[in-house]
């Protein structure tokens, strides 16, 4: 499989499970540095974070995409610590019937 996306930053809100998840295993599986979001399970988030075969390049960060100062924060410690951002996806959110 060719690493598409190495070198290339990514941040994925509601990575923990589901969808986001399978976006942040590919990028990690292409070898993107992989930031993804998570709010409800901080050891669901570990948990999946250990499942993955290149996590030392995936990070786990709390947000709470409701909040604008959360998602502030997030994206200046993903901007503070890789110095940009190349990738978003935004993923987050729930469906209540």
């Amino acid at each position: 499989m060719p690493a598409r996306f190495e070198k290339k930053v990514a941040l994925v809100t509601g990575g923990a499970r589901g969808i986001g998840a399978a976006v942040v295993r590919r990028l990690s599986e292409e070898d993107a540095e992989v930031y993804f979001t998570y709010y409800s399970s901080e050891k669901e988030a570990h948990i999946f974070l250990s499942s993955l075969k290149n996590q030392d390049h995936v990070h786990a960060l709390v947000c709470d995409v409701r909040k604008n100062e959360d998602v502030e924060r997030t994206v200046d410690a993903v901007i503070e610590s890789e110095g940009r951002l190349d990738i978003l996806v935004n993923n987050a959110g729930i469906i209540r019937d």
